[in-house]
């Protein structure tokens, strides 16, 4: 081969590299725009969002109780694409979180979401009564983390329940080893009904076995569910 052809074939080489890497440049221009755009709307409408009129029923005792509470299991929880989370036997306190998220608002979430929104995908699911209030704060539930002592805890959810709000309480409710979050949502004299997420069943205690199982901490919830649509 002749060192003119050499040369011409080497300078068509030329020739179609760069025009292969600028139609390349072009290409991840015109997506790295479309993604600028989209995120761009996202954001505003995030912030539209987030600058919505107060409503009544965000302020304590602003709304009445119109939903109930769900019974939802924590080992049986399906993901959107049916498949159990791997956590699952520890989202007791995401479990009832979304149920008071659903009695809020009338919204059905997955526990594993709540799990990954606090701390991403691969986040642990295990929970204090801090990380609680985080997600119900980013769902628009207000909460408070409380830790009384045994002679104030009747009065605590006792005062709560009586305003249709619930407790989310820490302890040891299946077995004295194990701390276990449960939803408590209605109290009279003889003591309080709550939803266990370890199988989604309704229970009861009296005051004495409340105190006995209670582990120190709970969360309580400050807002009143919207009125059902």
């Amino acid at each position: 081969m002749s060192t003119e052809v050499t040369q011409a074939i080497a300078a068509a080489f030329g020739t179609l590299l760069i025009a292969v890497l600028g139609y390349l440049a072009a290409v991840v221009s015109a997506h790295t725009k479309a993604l600028t755009q989209a995120n761009n709307t996202l954001l505003a409408t995030t912030a539209s969002a987030r600058q919505r009129p107060a409503r009544a029923s965000d302020q304590p005792g602003g709304a009445a109780v119109v939903r109930p509470y769900p019974l939802w299991n924590q080992n049986d929880d399906p993901l959107p694409t049916g498949a159990l989370p791997s956590q699952g036997y520890n989202e007791c306190g995401e479990e009832c979180c979304a149920e008071v998220i659903m009695a809020q608002h009338g919204v059905e979430v997955e526990a594993d979401a709540l799990r990954a929104q606090l701390r991403g995908p691969g986040g642990q699911a295990l929970t204090t009564a801090g990380d609680l209030v985080k997600i119900l704060g980013r769902n628009n539930v207000g909460a408070v983390a409380l830790a009384p002592g045994q002679g104030e805890l009747q009065g605590v959810i006792a005062a709560a329940a009586a305003e249709g709000r619930p407790t989310i309480v820490l302890g040891r409710w299946i077995s004295p080893d194990v701390l276990h979050w449960v939803l408590v949502t209605t109290a009279d004299a003889g003591g309080c009904q709550y939803n266990d997420p370890w199988g989604g069943v309704r229970r009861a205690v009296t005051w004495d076995e409340l105190r006995a199982k209670y582990a120190g901490s709970l969360v309580e919830v400050t807002r009143r569910p919207d009125p059902a649509s």
